[in-house]
């Protein structure tokens, strides 16, 4: 029995060698990402914060993007690889938006039996919300920014 114990030990000890090796080296794909930097702001609208807006800079150079969502006090930071890591520099076209679901009757329904459906609006200007439609612009900087505001 002891020496099916230390043969089993023997195996996971190997095992996980073997995995920790596998982990050493370069990965191509880490090392073929463009170079981002840190890129935030604040949405408001009206003068208030808005909370859980999409906010997505597409690069007007490359073919990537970088998206954050806005918490309570109207903040992001974009992400392109790694959370909150930054957009690649240069200028983007800039699409913010943000949807609220209204909740609407069916033309079947009836007090016995009720039917809904839901229907998307857009909390903020349409016209931001595509990137064919979007007119607003900004461009990350080397050294980052933390001013990228849009105000609605």
């Amino acid at each position: 029995m002891m020496k099916r114990i230390q043969k089993f030990q023997l195996i996971v000890v190997g095992a996980l060698l073997f995995v920790a090796g596998c982990g050493s080296g370069t990965d191509e794909w880490v090392e073929a990402r463009e170079t981002v930097y840190p890129a935030s702001g604040v949405v408001t609208l009206d003068g208030q914060p808005v909370e859980g807006a999409t906010v997505i800079f597409h690069s007007v150079r490359k073919s990537i993007s970088a998206q954050g969502m806005t918490d309570e006090d109207g903040r992001y930071y974009v992400t392109t690889y790694e959370d909150n890591d930054g957009a690649v520099a240069g200028k983007h076209v800039v699409t913010v938006r943000k949807s609220e679901y209204v909740q609407k009757k069916t033309k079947h329904h009836t007090e016995e039996e009720p039917s809904y459906y839901k229907v998307a609006t857009e909390i903020l200007p349409a016209e931001f919300a595509t990137e064919k439609t979007s007119t607003l612009e900004v461009t990350v900087p080397e050294s980052g920014a933390d001013d990228l505001d849009f105000k609605f």
